[in-house]
Order: structure tokens, then C-alpha cells, then sequence
């Protein structure tokens, strides 16, 4: 008998993504924002956040920078699924998406990382918006035949009611 072992069906997941170029050069694969991984860990993140400012506990700078690296980290390892050709010239993995984010710097910019985060983050809401859209009509579902069902049967309730006080 044969035994074998396969973890990538477990790791299977759908969810939206793009490649989407970057102003800098090279290409990021960028998952929409709802991906459930990612709103777990910003969910927990935002958890810990807030007890922390429960506590009491003096909000210094140095602690809003490293709160922006964690959170930067976050961005880079759950939303940033691949990239090609970028300037940092080095091979993908969810662990350097997470430092690049966190920690990347250039010459001229201490930030760069956590700018790179911003933008993945549009970014990434841009994809989610789409998806959802495309999904919609898929469904039938647009958002203008919603408004346009909706408004007639307001409009028949109110006729129906003046009708009825007659």
C-alpha cells in the first residue's frame, strides 16, 4: 500500500487576485482584501491594539512605529501572494513579502516598506471592489437593477395605500 501526503489541497483557497504593476518596477500578485486570512490577522491585530490603549498604557512613538511595521508585516505576508521583477531581486516567500514590507528601505527612503504596504492595500481594496462587482452581475444582482427593482415597489405601496384611505 501507498501512502502519500499532499498539503496543497488543504492550503487551497479562492479568493480574488492580480498582478498589478508597480510604479518602481516589477509586478506584485495582490489577493483582494477580504481574503479571510488576512481579516483574521488584522482582526487580531486591531484586538490587541485596542487593549493596549485599554490599558492605560503610554502611547509613545516608538510604539505607533513598530504597531505600523506589525501591521505593514501583516499586509505583505497575507495579501502579497507572489511578485516578479521587483527591485528588492529576490525570490518570493510569504515570510520576505512580510519583511519587505516591514522593514524594506532605500537609500533615499527609510519607509519604503511600509509605502509599499499602503499601495498594496489600495491596491488590494481595488481588486476586492471588482470582484465583487463582477460577482454581482454574475449574480443578476447589479447594484442598478437592485435600485430600479426597489424604487417601483415603493412607488406601488404608496399608490396602494392612498387607494385604500378612499
Amino acid at each position: 500500500m501507498q501512502i502519500t501526503i499532499s498539503k496543497d489541497s488543504l492550503s487551497t483557497e479562492k479568493h480574488p487576485s492580480e498582478w498589478v504593476p508597480h510604479p518602481d518596477g516589477g509586478e506584485y500578485l495582490i489577493a483582494g482584501i477580504n481574503r479571510p486570512s488576512f481579516q483574521y490577522m488584522q482582526d487580531s491585530h486591531q484586538q490587541k491594539e485596542r487593549m493596549v490603549r485599554e490599558s492605560g498604557t503610554l502611547i509613545t512613538d516608538e510604539f505607533v512605529e513598530q504597531s505600523n511595521r506589525v501591521f505593514s508585516g501583516i499586509v505583505g505576508k497575507y495579501l502579497v501572494l507572489d511578485w516578479r521583477d521587483i527591485p528588492a531581486q529576490i525570490e518570493y516567500s510569504a515570510q520576505l513579502a512580510h519583511d519587505l514590507l516591514a522593514y524594506g528601505k532605500t537609500a533615499d527612503d527609510d519607509e519604503y516598506g511600509m509605502k509599499l504596504g499602503i499601495w498594496v492595500i489600495t491596491q488590494s481594496q481595488r481588486i476586492q471592489i471588482e470582484a465583487d462587482k463582477k460577482k454581482r452581475e454574475a449574480l443578476g444582482k447589479s447594484e442598478n437593477s437592485t435600485n430600479t427593482s426597489s424604487s417601483p415597489a415603493k412607488k406601488k405601496r404608496a399608490s396602494t395605500t392612498k387607494n385604500s384611505g378612499q
